[in-house]
This record gives structure tokens, C-alpha cells and sequence, in this order.
């Protein structure tokens, strides 16, 4: 299961009960800003999926912190995984 992303308003929020979030807004986004889930379980998995490339990538912790690095940019193909870890109240990437 996972949840489409296709919105070209940003910012646009990520799914908080679905782990993959494809993001298909039928073509480029110049800049754009996704938000983390605001209030994050301890142990969830936030998976960004892009079948669209955005020049300029934002992601938002949305009041919580994010741990390593986040692409700048992302293309078609591009994968961010995010986990949110409570004792430490942040999401840590990986990509």
C-alpha cells in the first residue's frame, strides 16, 4: 500500500498511517516542501517514492527534529526513508 502524492501546492503533508508516499505531480516541481508526519509514533517509517523531479527539495520535520543529511534535489526514482525515533524526538534519513 502507499499513499499518492500529487498535489503541485506546496508544502503537502506526507501520509501518517502510510509508510510509502509516491509523489507523481505529473512534472517538475522547480521547489517544493513536504512535511513529516506532526505527531510521529516511535518507530515509524515515512518512505518519500518520486516519479518527478523536484529542483529544490524541502523537507519539513513539521516540530520534530530530522538527523542526517537531506537531498537537496531528488529524480524520478529518488527514495528518502525516514524513521522516527522518540528517546531522541526526531526522524533520522536515510537515502
Amino acid at each position: 500500500d502507499y499513499s499518492l502524492l500529487s498535489s503541485t501546492t506546496s508544502p503537502a503533508n506526507v501520509s501518517t498511517s502510510q509508510v510509502d508516499n509516491l509523489i507523481s505531480q505529473g512534472g517538475t516541481q522547480a521547489t517544493f516542501t513536504f512535511n513529516l508526519p506532526s505527531s510521529p509514533y516511535d518507530g515509524q517509517v515515512s518512505i518519500l517514492t518520486f516519479n518527478n523531479a523536484v529542483t529544490t527539495l524541502t523537507i519539513n520535520g513539521n516540530g520534530k527534529s530530522i538527523n542526517g543529511t537531506v537531498p537537496a534535489s531528488a529524480s524520478i526514482g529518488t527514495k528518502i526513508h525516514f524513521k522516527f525515533y522518540q528517546i531522541i524526538n526526531a526522524w533520522i534519513v536515510s537515502s
